[in-house]
């Protein structure tokens, strides 16, 4: 990482598998289209709202499941919804490895990321490869907003200038 002092990373798609892809496999699993999920989002502004509002932390993940839910499909059970719509995110070894090499060689580094289920977060041991986690929702902001970025730089203690994103 010569000429840069810290990495931060997004979670979803770079130390995982594609996220719209375990939205696809959940959305065929409910005998829907693979891309029910993007779909909705890109014609319902209420439903790409309801999105918005549970990464900046204003609705809580119950009550986005209760609410998105009805609008993906009828007969979609809310409870558990963001869960079974990550449910085959995999981990990116590779990539995860490398964070933890970059981690190890004394650089700081910091997942940033739009919160959608904090569990899927758990059995990634970011704790041995990350000095800082920074999630939209709890932080009120999400990307692509400067701010995130900025509150991950300040955290880290560096300049944004010298500070790499995945």
């Amino acid at each position: 990482m010569s000429g840069f002092d810290a990495l931060f990373v997004d979670f979803g798609g770079v130390l995982t598998t594609n996220v719209f892809d375990a939205f696809g496999d959940f959305c065929e699993s409910e005998g829907l289209g693979r891309d029910a999920f993007a779909s909705l989002l890109r014609r319902d502004p209420e439903a790409a709202g309801l999105l918005r509002d549970v990464e900046t932390g204003a609705l809580s993940e119950d009550d986005f499941e209760t609410r998105f839910a009805p609008m993906l499909a009828a007969t979609i059970e809310p409870a558990g919804l963001i869960g079974r719509l990550s449910a085959s995110l995999q981990p990116d070894e590779a990539m995860l490895d490398a964070l933890g090499r970059i981690h190890d060689a004394g650089h700081s580094t910091a997942i940033v990321s739009n919160s959608f289920g904090y569990g899927a977060y758990d059995g990634y041991e970011l704790d041995r490869r990350v000095d800082h986690v920074v999630l939209s929702g709890a932080v009120g902001v999400r990307k692509p907003s400067r701010r995130i970025y900025l509150l991950a730089a300040e955290l880290a203690g560096v300049a944004p200038e010298r500070s790499v994103f995945v």
